[in-house]
């Protein structure tokens, strides 16, 4: 019967304790301290193992940017190269949090860089979509983007030209892009009426980070790239 039965338990009594967050303060005990150092250890190893070398350092800047022109760039480069050839590769100007130091870039600087798990994605749209698209970056002061270029008037983008060729209302284009817009974040809810040609795997840090190991193997080192692509 009392197998049977159900049992509460209460707390009877309570003790606190205030510690004061200062140089004295020694956090966690000895034998935690030993448990939790070789992964700690292997943590801090990867987050300051070097990637690449950058020749300078690379701020973020409208209209356009050394470090947004580069991300863009490879974006549309490795995105052709292992999904399918897209015509124009864009991100997001609020999404990159942090400079890229000149010298050592470890993984940590590029955590910092894109702190966000976002996806590369791969639309396809028509050039009207597309040139709306590029005028909400222009209203917004310009954005990192590849593949496309116009000058900023009103507010709206003029002279767009993609792949070197005047944009075509009609033409079909594709967008590699981050699933964060894809989904309408930013102010982008009309994306949602574009097609999606393919929602990869890849998250975008891992894209970059793949190819700066490749460039670092290869002995390339990152050169900043400011071409008036957004004027």
């Amino acid at each position: 019967m009392l197998a049977c039965g159900r049992t509460t338990y209460a707390p009877v009594a309570s003790e606190k304790q205030f510690y004061a967050i200062d140089s004295s303060y020694r956090q966690g005990d000895e034998k935690l301290l030993s448990t939790l150092k070789p992964y700690r250890d292997s943590l801090e190893s990867q987050v300051n193992a070097v990637l690449i070398y950058s020749d300078v350092t690379m701020t973020k800047a409208q209209p356009e940017s050394a470090l947004g022109n580069m991300l863009a760039d490879i974006m549309l480069i490795e995105v052709s190269r292992k999904y399918e050839a897209v015509d124009v590769a864009l991100l997001n100007y609020g999404g990159i949090r942090a400079s890229l130091p000149k010298g050592e870039v470890t993984m940590g600087a590029v955590m910092e860089i894109m702190p966000f798990m976002n996806y590369v994605v791969i639309l396809e749209m028509d050039g009207r979509l597309m040139q709306q698209l590029l005028d909400h970056w222009a209203a917004k002061g310009g954005t990192p983007i590849s593949g496309a270029r116009f000058t900023r008037e009103d507010k709206k983008a003029v002279d767009v030209t993609i792949g070197g060729k005047a944009i075509q209302p009609d033409k079909r284009y594709k967008l590699a892009t981050i699933d964060y817009l894809a989904d309408g974040g930013d102010g982008c809810d009309f994306l949602k009426n574009a097609e999606m040609r393919m929602r990869t795997p890849e998250l975008v840090r891992d894209l970059y980070v793949t190819v700066f190991k490749q460039m670092h193997a290869q002995g390339i080192s990152l050169k900043p790239v400011l071409d008036e692509r957004i004027r």
